[in-house]
Parts: structure tokens; sequence; C-alpha cells
């Protein structure tokens, strides 16, 4: 297995005890292995560090590093995530996805492009298959046409590559003082400092929306809703 790119990969994590081994056994199953993975514990109460330890003992493969970060909130731990970083690139995801075994050479592709970030896409894992379909359907809609709908290229923060003199110039996330998701922050503020950001059909993930899965239909509603309002949803200082 290569290890020659310095990608650090940055998963917050907060009571994933349920997901978190599953997801560092497949990153430790990369063509490409990161230079690091950090962990960042945001106030979990379960036994999501725990296990995350052991895991760390038992695999040779991946350098994993677990850091803390005591302000509650994903944007404070991704931003922790970037701050401890010591690759070129970061590459953000979340404890709840698993990846195609090329997933990081994938994202290895921004060493050699012009552009700043590289983002992807993802199958949700619904244990409903008519979730599954249908969320599959919107979020495939929305990314692949969201720069003609809202006039910026959105992307997910489970699948996202940055060069990191990227999120230094755009100031990281804690700017984000709006209500709004933290990956939609980042988007715009790409887009309003004129950075090049590709969307990479070939960078995919499947991912877990198992908190949206338990509040039924209503959840599914208010997860598309939430989503596309968030999409057109304007900063105060823009």
């Amino acid at each position: 297995m290569d290890q020659n790119r310095e990608i650090s990969v940055v998963i917050p994590v907060f009571n994933e005890e349920k997901v978190i081994l599953s997801c560092l056994d497949s990153l430790s199953k990369q063509t490409l292995l990161p230079k690091e993975v950090i962990i960042v514990n945001n106030c979990s109460t379960d036994n999501t560090k725990d296990k995350a330890i052991n895991f760390r003992n038992k695999c040779s493969s991946l350098n994993i590093r677990i850091v803390e970060e005591a302000k509650k909130g994903i944007k404070y731990a991704r931003q922790k995530g970037f701050e401890e970083s010591r690759g070129e690139v970061i590459a953000m995801t979340d404890a709840d996805a698993l990846f195609p075994k090329d997933w990081l050479a994938v994202g290895s592709r921004i060493f050699d492009s012009k552009y700043d970030v590289i983002a992807g896409w993802c199958d949700f894992e619904f244990n409903n298959k008519f979730f599954r379909k249908f969320s599959g359907i919107i979020n495939r809609f929305f990314l692949k046409y969201s720069k003609y709908l809202t006039g910026y290229q959105k992307f997910l923060g489970a699948t996202v590559f940055f060069k990191k003199d990227t999120l230094v110039k755009i100031g990281g996330y804690l700017k984000n003082t709006e209500n709004i998701p933290e990956d939609i922050y980042i988007a715009k503020q790409i887009h309003k400092k004129r950075l090049s950001i590709k969307f990479d059909k070939d960078l995919f993930i499947y991912h877990s929306i198992r908190r949206t899965e338990e509040g039924g239909i209503k959840g599914l509603v208010k997860w598309i809703l939430g989503w596309v309002n968030h999409s057109y949803y304007e900063e105060k200082d823009s």
C-alpha cells in the first residue's frame, strides 16, 4: 500500500461507538493510505474514544491520532481537526461513513490538479429501501446541478478534499456565525473567494443518516426541506 501522499483524514465524533470501528476498518483497507487519521472527540459520553484507542492499538496500517474538542458542535470539531492536521491535503469525513477502497486514491487527484477542493457524493445507507432510493436521487440531483440552482457548487462535508491553504484562505470553520451547516458555509466561502472546486463523480462514500431515518417519513421530509432551504440561505453579511 502506498503512503506517499500526505493526506490528513479528519473524523469528528460525538457518541459514535456503534459505527467508529467500521469506519476505521474501511479506511485501513484503502489502496492509498493517509499520512494520518485525526479523530476529534467532541464531548462523547459513550465508548467511542475507548473503541478508537483499541482499534489504534491493533491496527498497524493507520497512524491514528485522537484529539479533544471541548466546545460542542460540528464546526468546532472540524476546525480542531484542520488545526491539528499535518498533511498537505485535508480529507473531511464522518464516523458513519464507509469507503470504496480507492476513495483516498481518487481524492489524491487534487495534488496534481488546478482545483483547490475536490468533492464527491454519497449513497445514503437507509435501511428503508424507499428512503435509500429517494434520498439518493435528491442528493445526486442537487449536487450535480447546485452550481446552476444556487449560484455556487455545493458539496457534502463527509467526502471532500481540501488543499490545506484553501482552508487557511477562507479562515476555517469558526467564522460561520449563522445557523447554516458547516459544509454549506464553507462552499459559499469558496465561491466568495473565487477559489476552484470540482465535483468528482468518482469520489463517493456510503453514508448513514440513521438519525433522520428514526423520524420516519417526517424525518426524511424535514431533512430534504432543511437541505434545500440552507442551500439557498444567504448570510446576513453577504
